[in-house]
């Protein structure tokens, strides 16, 4: 179960990106499943490019589901 909210956090990530401007210092957010925060959660940073996507950072969620990355090369 815990794959699925990975995905939508993941999918949300993208869209904060690229609605928010393009020298971003750093991206937040928390990760929830079921209204509950899933701690140690990989979430990664890409950048949607018409080639290869690039990464541009990851980090690891908190106990409270909370991360912050920043993200290289923007």
């Amino acid at each position: 179960m815990r794959a699925v909210p990975r995905a939508i956090a993941v999918g949300f990530l993208g869209w904060l990106v690229a609605a928010g401007p393009a020298s971003a210092q750093s991206v937040k957010g928390v990760v929830l499943g079921a209204g509950a925060p899933i701690a140690k959660s990989t979430v990664t940073l890409w950048e949607a490019t018409a080639g290869t996507p690039t990464n541009l950072g990851k980090a690891t969620t908190g106990a409270d589901g909370k991360f912050e990355i920043h993200p290289t090369g923007v």
